[in-house]
């Protein structure tokens, strides 16, 4: 049966699948997740837009990166965004001043209303995409450019 989209909605979602979460002060939905494959990151869930008829999906890792790697993450963020288109991809500051971080977002219209099961399907597909998204920017934080080899090389050698 096609609803109204509402938060409620949302929060079918994570019960029915045992999810652990918060509720942050604005009726957003947070979610830890533990990897193993990639670092622990996080999920916000929220009904967003004028009357709350847009789901919004933002993922991102727990720890920020150095500003010293501003260069490499933004190049990431920038290459993912042209190749990938979804979770679009953009970089914050940490709000502690630890450096910064890259977010994944998608947003669906649903001002026409949903149903559950597709519902679900758009959070899994997110988080999903999400996830192959922070594992390559974690392979991309982690591989050496080529001036940081050309200057390892020298060096070595």
């Amino acid at each position: 049966m096609i609803e109204q989209f509402q938060r409620c909605q949302i929060e079918r979602y994570l019960r029915e699948r045992d999810l652990r979460y918060l509720v942050d002060q604005e009726g957003d939905f947070i979610v830890d997740f533990y990897g193993d494959e990639i670092p622990d990151y996080r999920v916000q869930l929220s009904a967003e837009g004028a009357n709350g008829e847009v789901l919004g999906v933002r993922l991102g890792l727990e720890t920020p990166h150095p500003e010293t790697m501003r260069d490499r993450i933004e190049g990431f963020v920038a290459g993912w965004n042209r190749q990938m288109r979804w979770p679009k991809a953009y970089v914050i500051e940490d709000r502690r001043g630890r450096g910064i971080r890259v977010i994944g977002e998608n947003s669906f219209p649903l001002a026409a209303g949903i149903h559950q099961e597709l519902l679900d399907e758009f959070i899994e597909v997110s988080i999903r995409a999400g996830r192959q998204m922070l594992g390559d920017l974690v392979a991309a934080a982690q591989t050496p450019t080529g001036d940081e080899l050309e200057t390892w090389l020298r060096r070595a050698g």
